[in-house]
């Protein structure tokens, strides 16, 4: 992956091609922490999968 790193003005193309999901959702770029180490951090809570 080399030493490019991305920034926000890299993903503008994903308000204007998609506003709606845009605006209701939020996308969260993580690296180096396990799933369970980013819920926890985002004070979130582990769910069952709705399928196994």
């Amino acid at each position: 992956m080399g030493g490019m790193t991305k920034t926000g003005a890299d993903y503008v193309w994903f308000e204007n091609e998609f506003p709606d999901i845009a605006e209701a959702y939020c996308f969260t770029l993580v690296r180096g922490l396990s799933p369970a180490e980013v819920v926890s951090r985002l004070e979130g809570r582990p769910e069952v999968p709705l399928r196994a």
